[in-house]
Order: structure tokens, then sequence, then C-alpha cells
């Protein structure tokens, strides 16, 4: 890895976190997903349909997943200020939509992932660099190479003081100093996942358990696919369910086409997935359906779940919130922007956080806030 500088904003970023709110909130969503774990899964205040229209404004490049914290919401596109290649980093005003501040970035194929922790933004392009920025002014902070052998830049996570962020592996790197905590090689990029003091990556086939030492716990083979923590288990795209803290395998559900998210009642877990254009939860247990909800048969989104509300769109740009116990619709509005599916370079997904839902589409990026009076 090869250290180009670090700024020493750092320490006057976590100060000012300590001081003006800047320290992660239960209702920021922080990277791809929502959160480290993955889970799709946020509660927020007041948050109940119908929803009303805030603000749509058009980015002028295809916008990935956004970022929910502090009043501010966080984006990049896949263009680049200087129509180069490379992405643009955008700061916006959650209840105005107002440019706040941006900055270009590198990279080979305008495609860029985030993260966010302590009242900074690192973007992650994919060229190996790995960017800091100051959440509120934009200020550079931390700009460091991690390596050039792999370009698909899964989504980092943050978590107290240390990113997590994938080339050809995974490096813990300390937000501070730039310093390299640990790096852990393996044949190509990788996908993290945090959840129980732990690091849960995938390699092809393999799944690894890595303390956030770095040190291996364990690995199982045949268990690819994306995963996402929650409970005590990891979660896959391709259906394996495993145990976090042993690596058995304790069950096996249906693919699903996108991202999961999960719901409980008060005795069941549910892991709810979009599979050919509908949307099913499933007992993950005994593995029943407990309901399939249609819309207009081509929901495109990964879901996620707002209290006990999930939201998922449509490719026809219809917007829905269904009941996470029931699959009942209670909303449903057209996006005018339209809605970008859920994906893999570039990795777009909609994102929830203090009192908003932001639906990326295309070029814009359109916020729904709760329409109803508490």
């Amino acid at each position: 890895m090869k250290f180009v500088s670090c700024i020493g904003a750092g320490l006057m970023a976590a100060a000012f976190a300590c001081i003006s709110g800047g320290a992660l909130a239960a209702e920021d969503a922080t990277t791809f997903m929502l959160n480290p774990a993955h889970d799709g899964n946020i509660k927020l205040k007041g948050f109940n349909p119908p929803l009303k229209l805030k603000w749509s404004r058009d980015l002028g490049g295809n916008v990935t997943y956004p970022l929910i914290a502090n009043g501010r919401i966080y984006v990049t596109t896949d263009r680049n200020p200087d129509n180069g290649n490379g992405s643009t980093v955008y700061a916006l005003d959650l209840h105005s939509g107002d440019i706040l501040w941006q900055q270009g970035i590198g990279g080979t194929y305008n495609n860029a992932t985030m993260t966010y922790d302590r009242g900074q933004v690192f973007a992650l392009d994919d060229a190996g660099q790995l960017y800091g920025f100051d959440g509120e002014t934009g200020t550079p902070g931390l700009n460091i190479h991690l390596g050039d052998e792999y370009s698909t830049n899964e989504p980092p996570v943050a978590d107290r003081g240390t990113i997590y962020a994938s080339e050809q592996g995974v490096y813990a790197i300390d937000e501070e100093t730039g310093a390299e905590k640990w790096h852990q090689f393996y044949s190509w990029g990788t996908f993290p996942a945090l959840g129980g003091k732990n690091l849960f990556t995938e390699n092809g086939s393999w799944l690894y358990s890595t303390s956030q030492k770095g040190k291996t716990k364990w690995h199982q083979t045949d268990t690819g696919g994306a995963p996402a923590f929650y409970k005590g288990r990891i979660y896959t795209t391709y259906g394996n369910v495993i145990d976090a803290g042993t690596s058995e395998v304790v069950t096996t559900l249906p693919p699903v086409d996108r991202l999961m998210a999960f719901w409980s009642d008060k005795t069941t877990d549910y892991r709810l997935g979009i599979s050919n254009g509908q949307l099913s939860a499933i007992d993950v247990n005994t593995g029943t359906v407990a309901w399939t909800f249609s819309g207009d048969s081509t929901l495109i989104t990964a879901p996620i779940v707002i209290n006990d509300r999930i939201a998922v769109g449509s490719s026809a740009g219809t917007l829905y919130l269904v009941d996470a116990a029931t699959g009942t619709q209670r909303w449903s509005q057209t996006v005018p922007a339209g809605i970008s599916a859920t994906g893999w370079i570039p990795w777009i997904s909609m994102a929830a956080g203090d009192g908003a839902l932001a639906v990326p589409g295309g070029n814009s990026l359109t916020v729904f806030v709760s329409g109803k009076k508490n």
C-alpha cells in the first residue's frame, strides 16, 4: 500500500463530531444497504405513510447509493467535474436538496463507493484510491492508494475509527492517520460486512470471518454471494445461512436477485428478498414463505425496512411501502425521475435516514418524507 497524503483533518473531525453531533446517530445511513451489517433495517422516528415528495435534483451523472447523516445526503455520480475519468462526491442539504459541496475524485471507469464515520465521508474509486472528506465542509483529508489489482471497489464500511475497504482482499485503515492496521489478501475484491465485532468477507465461493484486529477466525467454502449480518448469522445472496460464531451452515434459503433486508416480529425472523420481480418474506428457520408482494411485478430494488414498513421500487418508477408483517401495500407513488435498479458496478440502492427516504433514479436523486403529522 502506498501512502500518498493525510492532512491533519482527522483529529479535528473527530473532535468536531464530539462537539457538534458528528458521531453516528441511530438514524444515520452510513454505507450501502444502510449500515455496516448490510441488513437493510433502520428505525426512523415519525416516519409514516403517506409520504410526500420533498425534492428531486438532477446531478448530471448516474447517482449511486446515498449516505444520510447530520442533515446531509452524500452521493457519488459517474461524472467527474473536469469531464475526465473519475467521479464526483456530493454533499446535499437533506431538507432543501441544495448542493453544499462537491469534490472530484479519480478512477478508471467513473465508479466510486462510499462510507461515513465520525463526521467524515470516505470514497473509494475503482483504481484503488481511498479519499476522505470532512462531512460538513468537504475539506479533503485522507488520500491513500490501496493497490492496482482489482477494480470493482465494493462498498467500504467504517466503524469506530477504522475503514474496511476492498482491493484484492480487504484493508483496515486508520481514519485519522491513514495508517494500514492490517491487510488480508484474497484472489480478488471482496464485499465486507461487519457484525458481532467481526468482519465477514466473501471471496468467490469462500466466506471468511476475521476479527477487527485482522485475525482470521474461520473460513467456509461453497457459501459465496454478498453477505449480510443479522442476529448472529450470515446470510448470502446465494441463499446460504451460516452461524457467525461457528461457521456452521444452518440452512439454505432460495437465492435472491438483489441484496436482502430483514425484519422480526416478537417470535420470528424474516429474510426479505426480490426474486423474479416480486418481494417475499421467508421465515429464516423454517424456510416458509410468509407472504409475497408483487406490486406491478417489476420490482428492481433491494428492499429496505423502515420501522415496520418495507420500501421497494419498480422499473416502472413506482415506489411502494409494504407492511412487513402482512405484505399489504400501504402506500405507492410514481417517482417522476424514475428508480434505478439495485446493482453491482455501479453500486446503487435506496437509503433511509434522518426522517427521509432517498431514491436514486438515473442522474437524479429524489427524497421523500412523511406526510403524516404525529
